[in-house]
């Protein structure tokens, strides 16, 4: 993984991929993290877990959306971690971090998210995938640490062998309602799954409004539809 200084802060990337933009100060980084970070206004969460950190690039637009509480934090790896030091700790509040296995981490908790972050990923071959335990254990994971209005959100990226039309239903399997966000510029697509019966169109208005909000370049560039129920 190479680090990019920038002036106002650095990327994580794998060849050409970047895996994470951190930023000097709270605001937009105009890629996925974006996204992920809008969700919050979906359910005004108290509670928040972030499995996956990279660097912490997502906790400057979840700041400039206005999340003030603790970001609990878990990867089975350090890289990116100095980088947040450096740049985010002056004005990131209270993120705790932790390096664990995500999944023995999620089993260790004992109370319930409001909001669950999945931003899990692998390298193979030079190329970004899901890490295996994304499609196994933990969406259902996910559904049984959150609370009623909860919600999972979730980076899901292409996996070699499996359609994404595939990967999407695994991953909404274990919810009741669940909606999947494309992107213009990236093969990514954004999960979002949980209890609450709301629909696409109610969905989609409170994310753009939370991507303008913070000049996110990703507030025109989405489109959310319902991911139907496995047969």
């Amino acid at each position: 993984m190479r680090i990019i200084r920038q002036k106002q802060g650095a990327q994580l990337k794998v060849g050409r991929i970047v895996i994470s933009t951190i930023r000097a100060r709270p605001g937009a980084t105009h890629g996925v993290s974006d996204v992920l970070a809008a969700a919050t206004v979906l359910t005004a969460p108290a509670t928040l877990a972030l499995l996956g950190f990279a660097g912490g690039g997502i906790v400057a637009p979840l700041r400039r959306l206005g999340f003030e509480g603790r970001i609990d934090a878990v990867d089975i790896s350090r890289e990116g971690l100095e980088l947040f030091e450096e740049y985010c700790r002056p004005w990131a509040g209270d993120v705790r971090f932790t390096q664990a296995d995500a999944v023995g981490w999620l089993r260790r908790q004992t109370r319930p998210f409001d909001l669950i972050i999945e931003d899990l990923s692998v390298e193979i071959g030079g190329d970004i995938t899901k890490p295996d335990v994304s499609l196994q254990e933990i969406p259902a994971l996910m559904r049984s640490m959150l609370t009623p209005e909860g919600w999972a959100v979730i980076n899901v990226l292409p996996i070699p062998g499996l359609s994404m039309t595939r990967t999407l239903a695994r991953l909404r399997a274990p919810f009741p309602t669940s909606f999947v966000v494309s992107m213009e510029e990236y093969e990514n697509r954004v999960v979002l799954a949980g209890r609450r019966s709301v629909s696409a169109r109610w969905v989609s208005v409170r994310l753009r409004e939370a991507l303008r909000a913070i000049g996110s370049r990703q507030s025109t560039k989405i489109a959310v539809r319902r991911l139907p129920r496995p047969q």
